[in-house]
């Protein structure tokens, strides 16, 4: 029986050192529809106006780069760089997207589900939309893929 008990005891002891000798794993990014998941090059594979798609020939080559405060990609022909300020705000139901680019905003609601991003806004002074729900109107809805490296 002592026998017993002290090899209970040795093991119980050497699991505590390991428990509290092995390094702490790092944390999980909190990103839950935060910036965190928006980073990255985002390919649109989708554009709608209200109800109605657009022809993929208008969203065949759009790459946006999304970093910590920036909304990046080239646009027109020959390509000209534009690049927005970036401000989210996930813990909104659903979570709100700000693009500002020389002064002018557009203000929309995004959602991550897996490797696409939707975004949906509706063109100024309309304001934000308040869902993803059937678009009308002027509502513009753009579907990403995320790129993988």
């Amino acid at each position: 029986m002592f026998r017993r008990r002290t090899v209970s005891l040795l093991a119980l002891v050497v699991l505590a050192g390991f428990a509290t000798a092995a390094p702490a794993p790092p944390p999980k990014e909190k990103a839950r529809g935060g910036v965190g998941v928006l980073r990255g090059t985002w390919e649109l594979v989708r554009l709608h106006r209200g109800d109605r798609e657009m022809a993929i020939a208008l969203v065949a080559t759009l790459r946006v780069s999304i970093s910590d405060r920036h909304w990046s990609y080239n646009r027109g022909v020959p390509a000209t760089p534009a690049r927005y300020e970036m401000v989210v705000d996930p813990k909104r139901k659903p979570a709100w997207i700000d693009l500002t680019e020389g002064g002018n905003t557009l203000t929309g609601i995004y959602k991550v589900e897996g490797d696409t991003l939707t975004i949906r806004y509706i063109p100024k002074p309309a304001g934000r939309p308040t869902s993803f729900g059937p678009g009308a109107g002027t509502a513009l809805t753009l579907v990403f893929n995320r790129v993988k490296p």
